[in-house]
């Protein structure tokens, strides 16, 4: 699992993106985010998460804010 900090996520629009030191950033889409944690995914949050291929590129997966 990688650790990260929410950069940016827009709950209306369902996607954001997400900033590790190693991977840079990293897009989130809304169906990669544990469903517990959809109401705490906020600018500056930590997040665990694992990168996946996608259709664009790579994305965050089994996102989980961890504070």
């Amino acid at each position: 699992m990688i650790i990260g900090t929410v950069k940016s996520y827009e709950s209306d629009k369902g996607w954001g993106f997400i900033t590790s030191p190693h991977d840079g950033e990293i897009f989130v889409h809304s169906r990669g985010i544990e469903k517990s944690s959809r109401p705490l995914m906020r600018s500056g949050a930590k997040v665990g998460f694992v990168i996946i291929p996608s259709k664009q590129g790579f994305q965050a997966a089994h996102v989980r804010v961890i504070s």
